[in-house]
């Protein structure tokens, strides 16, 4: 999956929760959510929330340096094409947080991962997610959280009840083949 690809996916997300919010989404006893986004791969933080303000920010970046983010405050901007955060950003919808590490401080990418995904102070420490604890602390009336992911990922792992959800990007099985196999 491409970067264009999940914020597509996260996009009919978001509205999927403005449009149907008691069918998509865990039915608690407030109309709160808390969506946690993970972009796995290619996704540069200093391309996602542009710390355009920083005196040193286009020195270091060099030719990665954003020309021109969505300012969101007087330090920190959003890629732009990213527009659609903005309103969710003003409207206290959304939050960033910048600067924020865990303990692990080793060089593996995949150690650093399970850290983060699993809440632990080091890696493999833990086999369930932080976000499935949380989970397990809410009130319950019935489906509890969902992973748009082929998988659910290791942050959602975990006792509570967890579903997931990706769209098939395989065409429709032709009717040959259907016969075909229903004759087997």
């Amino acid at each position: 999956m491409d970067r264009r690809q999940f914020l597509t996916l996260a996009g009919a997300g978001l509205g999927s929760m403005l449009i149907a919010p008691r069918i998509v989404f865990a039915n608690v006893e407030t109309g709160r959510r808390f969506v946690f986004v993970i972009q796995r791969g290619a996704a540069d933080g200093l391309d996602t929330i542009v710390p355009y303000a920083e005196p040193a920010y286009r020195t270091l970046r060099g030719s990665l340096a954003i020309d021109n983010p969505i300012k969101l405050d007087g330090m920190f901007g959003l890629h732009p094409s990213l527009t659609g955060l903005r309103k969710l950003h003003q409207d206290k919808q959304a939050l960033f947080v910048h600067a924020v590490a865990s303990p692990y401080r080793e060089r593996s990418h995949f150690d650093g991962q399970n850290v983060l995904e699993s809440g632990g102070s080091s890696p493999y420490e833990r086999k369930d997610g932080w976000l499935n604890r949380l989970v397990g602390m809410l009130p319950k009336s019935r489906g509890e959280a969902i992973a748009f992911a082929p998988t659910i990922p290791l942050a959602l792992r975990g006792e509570a009840d967890v579903t997931s959800y990706a769209p098939s990007a395989l065409p429709e099985a032709p009717d040959d083949l259907m016969t075909r196999r229903q004759a087997l």
